[in-house]
C-alpha cells in the first residue's frame, strides 16, 4: 500500500460435497512497520467451518449434518525484534462464531469406568453463539545458525451462549 504499510485481501471458496453447500469466506490482513525492529499486524476475516464427517453424533442419536457455522476472527498483534537472535511477540484474538455446531457433553466432569456412561449421562448443548478470546506471548530465537527455539504462553476465555446468558465452555 505504502512504504512502511503492507496489505493482504482474500477470498476463499469452499465448499463440502456431503452437505451441498458452498461459502465464500473473505479475509484481509495488514502489516505497519513502526521502525526497523517493530511491526504492528492486524488481521480480520470470516471462516466458514462445515461439519466434519467424523463430527457427525451417531452415538449420540444425531444423525443430522448442520450447516456450516460462521466465525469471524480478529486479530491485533506487535512484534519486536531484539538483536539479531531474538523477537517477542503479543498478540490479542476474538473468535465469534454464529450458529455454532451442537455438542453432547457428559453430565459429569470425569469417567472412572466405560460402564459408568450410561443413558441420560450425555445431554446435548445447542448453542446460539459462542465466542472465544484472549491473548498470546511468544519469544523465539536462535542458538547458532543450526538450532532455534521458541516459548509461548496463550491465555483465553471461550464461552458458549445458552438462553440468555454465557457459560464456560468445557475446556476454556
Amino acid at each position: 500500500v505504502s512504504d512502511p504499510l503492507t496489505a493482504e485481501v482474500g477470498l476463499r471458496y469452499h465448499y463440502t460435497d456431503y452437505a451441498g453447500e458452498g461459502h465464500f469466506s473473505p479475509r484481509v490482513s495488514a502489516a505497519y512497520q513502526v521502525s526497523p525492529s517493530t511491526v504492528l499486524r492486524g488481521a480480520w476475516g470470516h471462516y466458514a467451518q462445515s461439519q466434519s464427517l467424523h463430527e457427525l453424533q451417531i452415538a449420540d442419536g444425531d444423525t443430522l449434518f448442520y450447516p456450516a457455522q460462521d466465525a469471524e476472527h480478529r486479530i491485533l498483534g506487535l512484534e519486536h525484534i531484539l538483536g539479531s537472535r531474538m523477537s517477542l511477540r503479543v498478540e490479542a484474538f476474538q473468535r465469534l462464531t454464529s450458529d455454532p455446531f451442537p455438542e453432547f457433553r457428559n453430565l459429569v466432569d470425569r469417567v472412572e469406568a466405560v460402564w459408568e456412561e450410561g443413558p441420560g449421562d450425555r445431554r446435548g448443548i445447542f448453542p446460539d453463539r459462542s465466542r472465544s478470546q484472549g491473548v498470546e506471548l511468544l519469544a523465539k530465537g536462535s542458538l547458532g545458525s543450526r538450532t532455534a527455539w521458541s516459548a509461548a504462553y496463550s491465555y483465553s476465555k471461550s464461552e458458549d451462549h445458552l438462553g440468555e446468558e454465557w457459560l464456560p465452555r468445557p475446556h476454556d
